[in-house]
C-alpha cells in the first residue's frame, strides 16, 4: 500500500439519507484508489427516518396543498429503499472505474461526531459540511493546500504523514498549524516536522482560537482539513465552521 494508512483502514464517506452526494462519493473513491483502500459510504440519519412512523405525534405536510397529514411508514421506507439502491449503484460504478471495494451502511446521526462511533481504530472518516462541495468538484483540482493541524501528540507523525501522502496525491501543497498548548507540544510538533523532512509551512495558532484558525484557512485558500478526531475531540475543537463554507472537506484520522 503506497500510503501511511494501515492496510486495513477504511475510508467512510458520510452522506445524507435525502440525497445522494455524487462528488464526495466520488472525492473518496478517489482517495480509496490512492491508497486501495476500501470505499464504505455511510448513510446517516437513515434509521430516525425508518423508526419516526413509531411516534404518534409524526406527521407529514404535503408539499403542493400543505396539507398535514398521518405519515405514510411504507411509502417513507420504500422511498428510503430506492435510495439507498441509488446509492449502492453509484458505488458499484465507482468501484468498478477505480478498482476498489465499495460498499454502504445505515447508521444513525447527523454531525461528524455521531459517527466517531462507527469508525474503526483505522478508519479515515472523510466529512464534507455542506452539499455545495459537491457542486463544485473543481475545487478539488485546484491545488489548494492542505491544512494539517499538529498538537504535539503522539498521533502527529501519522496524521502528518497521511496529509502529505494526500497532497502528493492530489498535487496539493501542505501546511502544517501547530497548535502547541506549551513550549514542550511546540518542541514535539517542531521535531515531528523536521524528522518527516519534507518542506512544510508552518502556521503557529493557538489551540483555542478557534475563529482565528478558520480565518487563516481562509486566508492561505485551504480546501483541506486533515486532523486527528481524538486531539480535535481533546482539545475540543469543532471543524463545523470550517466544515459549512462552500467547497470544504475533511479526513479525520484515528
Amino acid at each position: 500500500m503506497n500510503s501511511p494508512a494501515n492496510p486495513q483502514a477504511r475510508i467512510l464517506v458520510a452522506i445524507e439519507s435525502h440525497l445522494i452526494d455524487r462528488q464526495a462519493l466520488q472525492l473518496g473513491a478517489e482517495i480509496a484508489a490512492l491508497w486501495q483502500s476500501e470505499l464504505v459510504a455511510l448513510c446517516v440519519a437513515a434509521q430516525e427516518l425508518q423508526h419516526s412512523p413509531a411516534f404518534p405525534f409524526v406527521t407529514e405536510i404535503d408539499r403542493v396543498s400543505a396539507a398535514r397529514r398521518e405519515l405514510d411508514a411504507s411509502r417513507l421506507l420504500s422511498a428510503f429503499r430506492v435510495w439507498r439502491r441509488q446509492v449502492d449503484a453509484q458505488l458499484q460504478r465507482l468501484a468498478s472505474v477505480h478498482r476498489i471495494s465499495a460498499t454502504s451502511e445505515v447508521v444513525p446521526g447527523r454531525l461528524w461526531s455521531d459517527l466517531l462511533p462507527i469508525a474503526g481504530a483505522e478508519d479515515l472518516l472523510l466529512v464534507t459540511g455542506t452539499a455545495a462541495f459537491a457542486r463544485h468538484p473543481i475545487a478539488r483540482r485546484q491545488r489548494r493546500p492542505i491544512a494539517v493541524l499538529l498538537f504535539g501528540t503522539k498521533r502527529d507523525a501519522r496524521v502528518l504523514a497521511i496529509a502529505a501522502s494526500l497532497g502528493r496525491g492530489f498535487h496539493a501543497d501542505t501546511v502544517a498549524f501547530a497548535l502547541a498548548a506549551d513550549r514542550a507540544a511546540g518542541e514535539r510538533i517542531a521535531a515531528t516536522l523536521e524528522e518527516a523532512g519534507d518542506t512544510v509551512a508552518r502556521m503557529p495558532c493557538a489551540p483555542g482560537d478557534a475563529a482565528r484558525l478558520v480565518q487563516a484557512f481562509e486566508e492561505l485558500g485551504c480546501r483541506w482539513l486533515v486532523a486527528s478526531r481524538s486531539d480535535l475531540a481533546a482539545f475540543a475543537i469543532d471543524p463545523q465552521p470550517f466544515l459549512m463554507r462552500p467547497n470544504r472537506a475533511a479526513l479525520l484520522v484515528p
